[in-house]
């Protein structure tokens, strides 16, 4: 006796899922993968001392942003009877010093 399959639905994927269908003993089974080849962001160059961040966390295909890392900035040392200065905007990624 033939098995009889519930009319699955398939599911409508979002930018960067591909529709696949698993076997799932005699009934297909329809599930959205993840396809990075399908993704058309890039990830961004990003300025020197900034790395690129994903902004959408869980998303097959998501959008970055380059955000400061500040322990990749230079260190400035200074003498013992010395104190240091900053001389730049307080916004920007790496202070300067004098």
């Amino acid at each position: 006796m033939p098995v009889e399959c519930p009319s699955e639905v398939k599911p409508v994927c979002d930018v960067g899922y591909e529709l696949v269908q698993k076997v799932g003993g005699c009934c297909p089974i329809y599930e959205c993968v993840c396809d990075k080849s399908q993704c058309d962001n890039e990830v961004p160059e990003c300025p020197e001392y900034h790395e690129p961040v994903p902004t959408s966390i869980g998303s097959c295909c998501p959008d970055y942003e380059c955000l400061c890392r500040p322990e990749l900035c230079p260190v400035t040392f200074c003498g013992p009877t010395e104190r240091k200065v900053r001389v730049d905007d307080t916004n920007k990624c790496c202070p300067e010093y004098r």
